[in-house]
């Protein structure tokens, strides 16, 4: 429905507008609890990722290539990440964009069809939030967390031993470390 079609029931319009803006808070509702869970998901896999790097003999070796197992556990939690946000931003937050957009045009048109101003909720968030900057704000809620990943992940491959290294500087499993110094023999 356009501004240039007439109205033939305002009362019509106005239960279409109540089920709109139900829809909106359905969608914000919804997108709210699904990042959420995803960030939380994601830091409990960076937690993992950095909780397993005590182990230093969680050695993968893929392919003659040896990097440590925090590594496959932050490429995990990094591919959650990423498939959550094409998930928000090319469905969720895409429908979000329908209903206010469908929400603004029956608020215009309830506004010029009535004496009194009825309606204005999603005009006027749509004024105080440019779909240019709420498209920013998803962006860099989703960013911020993978350039930590992809640093943590960097870390992992450069400056974490792997391999040959880290059989050279670590005791076997299962050996127990002195931890108090014994007098050489003969000195008793």
């Amino acid at each position: 429905m356009t501004n240039q079609q007439p109205v033939a029931n305002l009362d019509q319009l106005m239960e279409e507008w109540k089920k709109v803006v139900d829809v909106q808070m359905h969608f914000n509702d919804l997108i709210m609890r699904n990042r959420q869970i995803v960030m939380t998901s994601v830091l409990t896999v960076f937690g993992a990722a950095a909780f397993s790097l005590q182990f230093p003999n969680l050695i993968l070796d893929i392919s003659y290539v040896k990097f440590h197992a925090a590594a496959a556990i932050v490429l995990f939690g990094l591919g959650l990440l990423l498939s959550m946000f094409f998930l928000d931003y090319f469905y969720y937050f895409r429908l979000l964009l329908g209903a206010v957009t469908r929400g603004e045009d029956i608020e215009r048109i309830l506004q010029n069809q009535s004496s009194n101003v009825i309606g204005g909720l999603t005009l006027a968030i749509s004024q105080s939030v440019v779909r240019g900057k709420a498209s920013k704000s998803l962006k860099s809620f989703y960013l911020i967390p993978l350039m930590l990943g992809v640093l943590f992940l960097l870390f992992i491959f450069i400056g974490y031993p792997s391999g040959e290294a880290v059989k050279k500087t670590t005791a076997p499993a299962g050996a127990v470390q002195p931890t108090v110094a014994v007098p050489p023999e003969g000195r008793r």
